[in-house]
């Protein structure tokens, strides 16, 4: 009887541990393991993120045009086993990039795609920390004011919010992106060789004085606004014989 017992209690102590490991298998099987991205981001215009466990290769794609990746127009496809990629050769533009780990190994599953914003605008342009607009202030800096400047969306895939320091300038034309918040005082005074600019709708504050000295010729159109918004200066259109146009 004993013996008969301890048969019993053997087999199924061998049957738990069987079926113990074909559950494990069956799991792995199923993707027990999967890849998990952390750490993307940009500086300057390096593309870096964590090394990720287990994985072999890393998957990068990008879309060019739009604040939002646009799948069906992939303009760059990219597979490095490095944890960078330089994003220098990028021109003029707005960018979303995406980044996933990668295995080919049976139990291990890729990692989702991990996403960032990057924009390319006009070289030289200065960039400075604004704490209360939650991102970065444009200003003319260094950059070629003889030329059609580009203020980029994002610098170090942080929002530009806020411009200045442009007035003075023999800028012919300039791109102010979607999502601007905040033109400083002055910030266009005295630019008398745009022909005109165009204010994104997102722009909540425009400074006083900001196109001192337009002339009847130069042309400021307004997006999406069919009058002043209440938060502006109100001296925002001081000293200025520009052509106002409103879009909304």
């Amino acid at each position: 009887m004993k013996k008969t017992k301890k048969l019993v209690l053997t087999f199924a102590l061998f049957l738990l541990v069987t079926i113990f490991i074909f559950t494990a298998c069956r799991n792995n099987d199923n993707g027990d393991y999967t890849l998990k991205m952390s750490g993307l981001g940009i500086s300057g215009y390096m593309l870096s993120w964590q090394s990720v466990n287990k994985a072999e290769s890393y998957e990068i794609e990008i879309s060019k045009g739009s604040t939002s990746f646009d799948s069906a127009n992939i303009d760059e496809v990219a597979t490095t086993t490095q944890t960078s990629l330089s994003l220098a050769h990028l021109t003029l533009g707005e960018y979303v990039v995406r980044v996933r780990a990668v295995s080919t190994a049976r139990h291990i599953v890729n990692s989702e795609w991990a996403y960032i914003n990057y924009s390319v605008g006009s070289a030289g342009l200065t960039f400075s920390v604004s704490l209360t607009l939650f991102g970065y202030i444009a200003s003319l800096g260094g950059a070629d004011d003889s030329q059609p400047i580009v203020i980029p969306a994002f610098h170090n895939g942080v929002n530009v919010t806020g411009v200045a320091g442009f007035e003075n300038s023999d800028l012919p034309e300039i791109t102010l992106p979607s999502g601007l918040l905040h033109i400083a005082d002055n910030t266009f005074s005295n630019c008398l060789s745009l022909t005109e600019i165009v204010i994104p709708v997102s722009v909540t504050y425009i400074g006083g004085s900001a196109f001192a000295y337009w002339t009847v010729a130069q042309t400021i159109y307004f997006d999406g606004r069919s009058e002043a918004y209440q938060n502006w200066n109100s001296a925002w259109a001081n000293l200025t014989s520009a052509t106002i146009v409103w879009l909304g």
